[in-house]
């Protein structure tokens, strides 16, 4: 599905983790998304894609160019890869909730005041 494409862009003012940007990613591939939300999660801004204020036109296209002029890198694509299988994998996201949990079941139960 990527391997004509260049990058892809979330031009959205929604700023959940998209499925399709994190695949985009796995595929060496630049990202434009959101300076919010989720995406600053996952998009090292100028290396593996770029941030931008998709409510803004000027700000958009500014990204849009950024991404145009990115040359195929392969070690900024295995960057990219790297991170979605470190922190977006089924494991690496079931992981974190495990640990999240066994923190959270450790701290003393709060009381109302």
């Amino acid at each position: 599905m990527y391997w004509r494409d260049r990058s892809t862009v979330s031009a959205t003012k929604s700023t959940a983790v998209r499925r399709s940007e994190l695949e985009a990613l796995a595929a060496g591939l630049p990202v434009v998304g959101p300076d919010r939300g989720g995406p600053p999660t996952f998009v090292e801004d100028g290396t593996t894609g770029f941030l931008v204020d998709t409510t803004d036109l000027a700000s958009l296209r500014t990204g849009l160019r950024r991404a145009a002029s990115v040359r195929l890198d392969p070690a900024r694509a295995a960057r990219a890869r790297s991170l979605v299988e470190e922190r977006f994998t089924i494991d690496a996201m079931a992981g974190r909730l495990v640990e999240l949990y066994e923190r959270v079941t450790r701290r003393p139960a709060l009381r109302a005041a």
